[in-house]
């Protein structure tokens, strides 16, 4: 049973890597890219860019409307060849529908959601090559979740990657050669999502024809996935609506340095995504193993653990990070993206709690934890942005996503119990907890910039350290179980 334990863990582990080199080189070159953007850039320009991309999460939210969790569910269900391509033509043609609908609201009244959105009429180029996006970009999500399905992450990497070498391409021949400013980045991304729907029908091309379209099976799966449509929009205004609210009590500025601590946080999240990515698809198809539950229990454990460390690294060297990649400027984000890395980390918990929904089909609870963690947010926005502005927005996220977890779990343990160890999770959040109290209160001395970089990372080396002699008893037997019953 051990054996088969460890071998599932590491099919887990494998897809993960597949899908996270993808994100890694990815985010590797758009970090890269980021000293260049700063130059043309100023924060206000980045403040445009925050408020148009908070808009696109919600319209994307919106075509979609959960229907890749229902593709997912019905994939499983429906084996029969016929059966899977009636659920992803299904999807296909009402994602095209609604798509065509939302685009045509901004290519067509440009003037009203440049003043609704960005308080003025000036960017209303901007609006309709942000409309282009809307009509074609949430059609890469139907071949991603195919692939996924499908157990095939070298397809879903290439996919993904290839469209992202060419946004940035795009980017860098409209911003740096040709000097196009906002402009130029939002013809990139058009032009991306054109070339994702196009690569979409290409793909899935013996699976969309209108003869598998069934109103039936649409109707079923619109079913399922409209109790999450509100907890994903609460989701949504949790994590999301923070440029809005900025935008209200504070400067694009302000709103231009929260979106950078945001996508420098991008780059963890984008480890966190992999994972997530390979997650769905290993705990659906291990769920009537004997071990199954086991198995989650010790992954949520593995995943909390090496997040919070990964989280004590970013926070000592957030600023180092900034002077490498930015410039003076920005360096106020600094807080900003050690606050939301934390955030993402408890963002992904409800993720892996959720397979008790997949299995009993029943997504109330994590509905019910949405929404009281996005009402706690925003009364927090409101609270906090005026006290501490970026700083504030991103607190408020932190401890929005921090409720969602403790509600869910608590719910969902009824339902479907699995056995996990939050006692011991607690306790190793405290040991991290208290090296991170020490580290900040020893690194605001004053410090040589050399010896401060050695101290951090003897800091983050003793909190490593820690965490292994604190799990040396768990460690232990799974090493001692691996060497007498061998590895499949």
């Amino acid at each position: 049973m051990k054996s088969s334990k460890l071998y599932h863990l590491k099919s887990l582990l494998s897809d993960s890597l597949i899908y996270g080199l993808s994100g890694i080189v990815t985010s590797f070159i758009g970090v890269f890219l980021i000293p260049i953007y700063t130059k043309v850039f100023d924060p206000a320009d980045y403040g445009v860019i925050a408020l148009l991309g908070t808009t696109g999460n919600i319209l994307f939210l919106l075509t979609i409307f959960n229907l890749d969790n229902a593709a997912a569910v019905w994939f499983w269900s429906n084996t029969e060849d016929r059966e899977r391509r009636a659920t992803f033509s299904s999807w296909f043609w009402f994602l095209f529908c609604i798509s065509v609908v939302v685009a045509l609201a901004f290519i067509i009244l440009p003037g009203f959601w440049s003043q609704l959105i960005l308080r003025t009429t000036h960017y209303e180029y901007l609006i309709r090559l942000f409309g282009v996006t809307v009509l074609f970009g949430s059609f890469q999500k139907i071949v991603n979740i195919w692939y996924r399905m499908k157990r095939m992450p070298l397809h879903a990497v290439g996919f993904a990657l290839g469209l992202s070498l060419i946004t940035i391409g795009l980017n860098i021949l409209f911003i740096i050669h040709l000097k196009w400013g906002l402009k130029g980045t939002y013809s990139a991304q058009s032009i991306s999502a054109l070339l994702g729907f196009v690569g979409c029908v290409v793909v899935l091309r013996k699976n969309l024809s209108l003869s598998f379209f069934s109103m039936s099976r649409l109707k079923e799966m619109l079913v399922f996935s409209l109790p999450l449509l509100p907890s994903s929009l609460m989701f949504w205004l949790m994590n999301s609506a923070s440029s809005y609210f900025l935008s209200f009590y504070s400067t694009k500025s302000e709103i231009g340095l929260y979106m950078m601590g945001s996508m420098i946080a991008g780059v963890f999240n984008l480890v966190i995504w992999a994972f997530m990515q390979a997650w769905g698809p290993f705990a659906m198809s291990i769920s009537k193993s004997e071990e199954a539950k086991s198995i989650y229990s010790n992954i949520l454990e593995l995943y909390f653990v090496i997040g919070l460390l990964a989280v004590f690294f970013i926070a000592f060297f957030a600023e180092d990070i900034l002077r490498v990649f930015t410039n003076e400027r920005y360096l106020g984000s600094k807080h900003v993206i050690f606050i939301l890395s934390a955030s993402i980390l408890f963002q992904g918990i409800p993720q892996i709690l959720s397979i008790a929904n997949a299995i009993t089909r029943n997504n109330v609870s994590y509905a019910q934890a949405v929404i009281v963690g996005s009402l706690l947010t925003v009364i927090l926005f409101n609270i906090f942005i005026p006290w501490f502005g970026k700083e504030g927005a991103a607190i408020s996220v932190l401890l929005g996503n921090i409720v969602v977890p403790i509600y869910h779990g608590v719910k969902v343990q009824r339902s479907y119990p699995i056995p996990y160890n939050f006692k011991r999770m607690v306790r190793a959040l405290g040991i991290i907890a208290m090296f991170l109290v020490i580290g900040f209160w020893i690194v605001n001395l004053t410090w040589s910039i050399p010896v401060l970089v050695i101290i951090k990372l003897t800091l983050v080396m003793a909190c490593a350290s820690s965490l292994v002699f604190f799990y040396r008893k768990t460690l232990g037997g799974l090493v001692a179980n691996k060497t007498r019953l061998g590895t499949p």
